[in-house]
C-alpha cells in the first residue's frame, strides 16, 4: 500500500476515534447491567463437560495413584468473574504426594522437615510429562494440546468444549517470616510448579478462591460485578486503541486484584455507574502514592501486588505495572465520568 494512503487511513481512524461521541450516563448504566451477567447456561455446560473429560483422562492414566491427585478449578469461570461469551477454564492438577518446603528468612526449614536435596525440576518434569501424555492419549477429549510456558494448553476442535489450561503442580509449604523460640511458626499452603525455563513459581489458588467468594458476599455480590465491568471496559479500550497505542492494559488477574483491594463502601456505593466511578477514583488515588500502593494485596493475601515501589529514596519512578493500572483507571474516569 502507498505509505501516504496508509498514513491517511490511520490518521482518519484516529480522528474517528477522537471524535466519538460521549456516551451518556443512562447508556453506561444499561451497558453495565448487561455486562455483569456471568456465563450463560450453555457456556457453563461446556465448561463442566471439559472439566469432567480432563479429570477422567488424567485419573485413568494415574490409576490407583490418582488418589494423591487433587483437581483445583481456577480462572475467571471458577471465580465467577468471567464475562459473557468469553469463557475459558483453568484446572490445577495437584500431586499432594509431593510436598515441598521453603526455608524461612533465616534459612531454617519448618519443624520436623528438612531440605530434600532433590532438584525440583527432576521430579516435576516427569509428572508434567505424564499429565500431558494422559491428555494426548484420551480418545474422548477431542482437543489439540500444546505445552505452554506455564500450563498445558487445550484448544477444542468443536464448540462443545472450551479452551482449557491444565497446570500440573506440587504442594508447597511457605513459612511466614522467621520463627523464634517464643513464637508459634505460621505457614501458608500453596502450590509450586516450573515454567518452560525451569523457574519455580509459587501460587495460592485455594486462598484466592476463598477470599474472592468472601469479598463478594460481604459486598452484596457487587465485587464480582465490578470485576466483570472493568474487564469489559479493558476489552473496549483495547478494541478502540488498536495499533494507535503501545500501552499495555491490565490483565484479568490484575483487575481482579485491584478490585479486591477496594473498600466495601466504594463497591456498594449507589448504582453500578456510581460504584464504577467511586472504585476508579479510589484506585487512582491509591496507585498514585507509593506507600498506599505497596499495601495492595493479591487476592490470596500472601503477597503484595506491587511490593517494591516507594520503599526507599532509591525507588525513583513508578514500576511499569503500576503505571499500566493507573493509566487504565484514569481512562475509566475520563470516558465513563460525567
Amino acid at each position: 500500500m502507498n505509505p501516504y494512503i496508509a498514513a491517511a487511513a490511520v490518521g482518519g481512524l484516529a480522528g474517528l476515534l477522537m471524535s466519538e461521541r460521549k456516551i451518556p450516563h443512562s447508556e453506561w448504566i444499561t451497558m453495565f447491567s448487561r455486562w455483569t451477567g456471568p456465563a450463560s447456561t450453555t457456556e457453563e455446560l461446556k465448561i463442566r463437560n471439559t472439566e469432567a473429560l480432563v479429570k477422567k483422562a488424567i485419573s485413568q492414566e494415574f490409576g490407583a495413584s490418582s488418589v494423591d491427585l487433587k483437581f483445583i478449578p481456577q480462572g475467571s469461570s471458577t471465580n465467577n468473574t468471567n464475562v459473557k461469551n468469553k469463557s475459558d477454564f483453568d484446572i490445577i492438577v495437584l500431586n499432594e504426594a509431593e510436598e515441598w518446603h521453603r526455608p524461612d528468612r533465616t534459612g531454617n526449614y519448618p519443624t520436623l522437615t528438612s531440605a530434600s536435596g532433590e532438584k525440583l525440576t527432576n521430579v516435576y518434569r516427569p509428572f508434567r510429562q505424564r499429565v500431558g501424555a494422559a491428555l494426548s492419549s484420551s480418545s474422548e477429549l477431542l482437543m489439540s494440546i500444546e505445552d505452554g510456558n506455564k500450563a498445558i494448553k487445550l484448544s477444542p476442535f468443536s464448540d462443545a468444549r472450551v479452551d482449557c489450561d491444565v497446570l500440573p503442580a506440587f504442594r508447597v509449604v511457605v513459612p511466614r517470616g522467621s520463627s523464634g523460640l517464643l513464637t508459634i511458626p505460621q505457614y501458608d499452603n500453596g502450590i509450586i510448579f516450573c515454567n518452560s525455563d525451569d523457574e519455580s513459581i509459587i501460587s495460592f489458588p485455594e486462598q484466592h478462591l476463598e477470599n474472592g467468594r468472601r469479598k463478594n458476599v460481604d459486598t452484596g455480590y457487587r465485587y464480582k460485578q465490578i470485576v466483570r465491568i472493568m474487564k469489559k471496559l479493558r476489552d473496549r479500550f483495547h478494541a478502540k486503541s488498536g495499533l494507535l497505542t503501545l500501552s499495555r492494559l491490565p490483565s484479568s488477574y490484575e483487575i481482579e486484584c485491584l478490585v479486591y483491594n477496594i473498600p466495601s463502601a466504594n463497591l456498594i456505593e449507589g448504582n453500578l455507574y456510581d460504584s464504577v466511578l467511586s472504585c476508579a477514583s479510589w484506585l487512582k488515588n491509591t496507585l498514585g502514592k507509593g506507600y498506599a500502593c505497596n499495601n495492595l494485596l493479591q487476592v490470596h493475601r500472601v503477597y503484595s501486588m506491587f511490593p517494591h515501589w516507594g520503599r526507599s529514596l532509591l525507588d525513583i519512578g513508578k514500576p511499569s505495572d503500576v503505571e499500566c493500572c493507573e493509566i487504565f483507571v484514569t481512562r475509566i474516569l475520563e470516558e465513563v465520568g460525567p
